[in-house]
């Protein structure tokens, strides 16, 4: 749109010209303004990242969360079975047990690592993710076994993990991450 008055361009939204400061006249038959852009859109301008990479950084941290849980179910019962035993009964907290919830810490732990990886580029994060997700496939084969009520989200975990997996071997993604850096070269 131009001024009336001397021609120059006026930007959308401003009343006055910045050239003449004459009152912009605004058409009332203007068409309807377009619906504003979507994420997907804001996402694909904008963003130096996959979007398969976002989301299997964020579902990276959900794992991390989950292992954090676990670690702190397993530690807790193993301390509450501690104090509930009788001193001389010769049961008390079982360190099988108490190994798992460290080895569930560790897991969290790289998991995170693995997330930072992901996020920044890393060559050596792919490789910790596919590592991580495989385990995470034999904790959700592990928890169909156990509970038949499980299956459904066993199943689903295991489908999250072929995913990641399969995500992880692409010739897109293995590119991106063999020069050490997608967002510091491009």
């Amino acid at each position: 749109m131009n001024c009336t008055a001397c021609g120059s361009p006026i930007q959308p939204g401003f009343a006055f010209c910045t050239n003449c400061g004459a009152r912009v006249q605004h058409s009332h038959h203007a068409a309807p303004s377009a619906s504003p852009p979507s994420i997907l859109h804001f996402y694909t301008t904008y963003s130096s990242r996959p979007l398969g990479i976002v989301a299997l950084i964020v579902l990276t941290v959900f794992l991390a969360i989950a292992l954090l849980g676990a670690a702190g179910f397993a530690a807790s019962t193993t301390i509450l079975q501690g104090a509930i035993a009788m001193p001389f009964d010769g049961e008390g907290p079982s360190p099988w047990r108490l190994l798992i919830a460290y080895l569930y810490y560790l897991l969290a732990a790289l998991s995170l690592a693995s997330s930072y990886g992901l996020y920044a580029f890393e060559p050596w994060a792919p490789r910790l993710a596919q590592i991580l997700w495989l385990l995470a496939g034999i904790f959700f084969l592990v928890i169909m076994f156990r509970s038949s009520t499980a299956v459904l989200m066993g199943l689903a975990g295991l489908a999250t993990v072929a995913w990641a997996v399969y995500y992880l071997q692409t010739p897109h993604v293995q590119d991106l991450y063999s020069h050490g850096g997608g967002s510091r070269h491009a």
